[in-house]
């Protein structure tokens, strides 16, 4: 994802969740949490960054349809964010 941020960026962390039938917000656990290591920081306001991130799908998940929602936050601020529709399938 590139985007460019409002406000200087030191830190950040990533939030990935999983609505379950459109309606059931479930947490996804990650490894590292730090989105600093997915894109390089410090940033600066209006600077055009590139996040990369990749998730492991554990093979005992079941097949499902879910809409992932990925986050950015610096402390309690969300950076950006974006949603995207997904297939989990064994």
């Amino acid at each position: 994802m590139v985007f460019k941020p409002n406000e200087d960026i030191d830190q950040a962390a990533t939030q990935v969740y999983g609505y379950l039938n459109g309606k059931i917000k479930a947490p996804f656990p990650l490894s590292d949490n730090n989105a600093c290591h997915n894109m390089q920081c410090p940033i600066k306001a209006g600077d055009s960054i590139t996040y990369k991130n990749a998730l492991f799908v554990e093979p005992l998940y079941p097949t499902i349809p879910v809409i992932v929602q990925w986050e950015l936050h610096t402390g309690s601020d969300t950076v950006t964010c974006f949603t995207v529709p997904v297939i989990i399938v064994s």
